[in-house]
């Protein structure tokens, strides 16, 4: 099933409140009250068959592979290994570019502030 069940609640507070907005100068407070739930409800219930209709149309299971099928175990180790790799680029360069020259960088820093004080 596609969602959570708080797209449901969401629904239902956006049924009862267009109900609600629509029909409160109409009529009288109590049976508006007791018709903008049943309004929120059907909604409610509205959002549930629309959920289930959007899990039969794009089926996909918790992987995220369509109809079941799965990949090769290599293939998931190659793509295991090639974000673990970009990551320790990434590191390895951050931690190089910070090493350089601590000094310079906090000058900069602090010439930058003083500037944005100064204005």
């Amino acid at each position: 099933m596609k969602g959570t069940i708080l797209w449901n609640i969401w629904a239902l507070i956006a049924g009862f409140t267009l109900y609600f907005l629509l029909s409160f100068a109409q009529g009288e407070p109590w049976p508006v009250i007791l018709q903008s739930f049943a309004a929120g409800g059907a909604f409610f219930l509205l959002t549930y068959i629309v959920r289930i209709l959007l899990a039969q149309a794009f089926p996909e299971n918790i992987a995220g592979f369509v109809n079941g099928d799965q990949p090769d175990s290599d293939v998931l180790n190659e793509r295991a290994d090639l974000v673990s790799g970009d990551l320790s680029e990434q590191n390895i360069e951050v931690k190089t570019a910070s090493d350089a020259n601590p000094a310079v960088a906090s000058e900069d820093t602090a010439k930058i502030i003083r500037q944005m004080l100064n204005e």
